[in-house]
């Protein structure tokens, strides 16, 4: 299974959506504070277990790279959702849908 993980470093979520369509994968995304961001790059085999807490929160889809509450029935029937744990939204660089506001 597949998954990226980003810090709340401003437009890193960004980025994870880009290299996941460069890649051609799309899993969950899960997005951590800096300081569990850095012990994690440090100590990868903790990723599991950190990942495990998180709850999904938000879909982005990927083609047009929009964040979505879960909720929303524009991201929902779409192909290309990802569902994604974010802790701030305002950091992602991703454009907000409408049901975000």
């Amino acid at each position: 299974m597949p998954l990226a993980i980003c810090s709340t470093k401003k437009d890193d979520v960004k980025a994870c959506v880009k290299a996941m369509m460069k890649q051609g994968y799309s899993d969950k995304l899960y997005q951590f504070g800096r300081k569990t961001y850095a012990e994690l790059e440090k100590n990868q085999s903790g990723v599991q277990t950190a990942v495990a807490s998180k709850k999904i929160t938000n879909l982005i889809t990927l083609g047009n790279g929009t964040i979505h509450k879960k909720t929303c029935k524009k991201a929902q029937g779409a192909s290309d959702a990802i569902k994604a744990s974010i802790v701030r939204c305002d950091l992602t660089g991703l454009k907000k849908c409408s049901c975000m506001k």
